[in-house]
């Protein structure tokens, strides 16, 4: 129907309903950094393929950051003897209540913003039934992490604005970019946000000194957690993202 060759039953071990699962939606769970799915004109095969159990694992190159594989791993590890389709969904499971995560922050976001306006309830309620942050959200995808993250970010970076700058703070907010950015390439978009809140701090506070003192601290931060990893792209490849 799309163009796509499934393996032959015997040839694989994962269910053909799993398979066909994913050849119409394009997502699959995540084994070990590697996604088993078809591609769109043939089934990924790889020299580092591997037997677990009585599954086969299809690895492909991983060419974002390692973290969310990491973190994963952790729940994936309690569940890994259960049978595929009960894996796909406890783990979708996960990434729903790390979306409930990103409603709940968005809501305390627009709160702080908007103390005696109904907006804040009314865009949380759209944003719950928006339909590419409900597909998106319940996937198995570093998408869901890095989505929480950023909220996250963005609520400290709005929490702080206006007041005076901890060092506490900074180092949260430093902390909460270096693992965004350890997973997913996306997060390079938080770093003018970054500095639109250093320079909207600063024309506010006239305190310039100390601005881009906690500022190069927070980036200086977030490079040790993740920024090292496009840093060592450019260095191996010349590119900032390896494709």
């Amino acid at each position: 129907e799309h163009d796509r060759q499934l393996p032959q039953i015997e040839d694989a071990a994962i269910q053909r309903d799993i398979l066909i699962s994913m050849d119409q939606t394009d997502y699959a769970l995540i084994y070990r950094g590697g996604r088993p799915r078809p591609d769109r004109q043939f089934w990924i095969t790889d020299s580092r393929d591997k037997e677990v159990r009585d599954y086969k694992i299809y690895m492909t190159t991983v060419v974002e950051p390692l973290l969310y594989y990491f973190v994963t791993s952790i729940p994936y590890s309690l569940i890994m003897n259960m049978d595929t389709t009960t894996q796909l969904f406890l783990m979708r499971l996960l990434m729903v209540m790390w979306s409930c995560g990103v409603i709940i922050i968005s809501f305390k976001v627009g709160r702080h913003l908007y103390p005696d306006n109904p907006l804040p309830v009314i865009a949380t309620s759209c944003l719950c039934f928006y339909p590419v942050f409900l597909h998106m959200g319940s996937i198995v995808s570093y998408d869901v992490l890095v989505n929480l993250l950023s909220a996250l970010l963005i609520f400290y970076l709005v929490k702080t604005y206006g007041s005076d700058i901890t060092w506490f703070s900074v180092i949260l907010i430093g902390t909460i970019l270096g693992t965004a950015l350890y997973t997913k390439a996306a997060a390079l978009m938080l770093l003018p946000g970054i500095i639109l809140w250093g320079v909207l701090n600063g024309v506010k506070f006239q305190q310039w000194r100390d601005i881009t003192l906690k500022g190069s601290v927070i980036l200086l931060i977030a490079f040790c957690i993740g920024g090292w990893w496009y840093a060592n792209n450019l260095w191996h490849s010349q590119n900032l993202i390896q494709y």
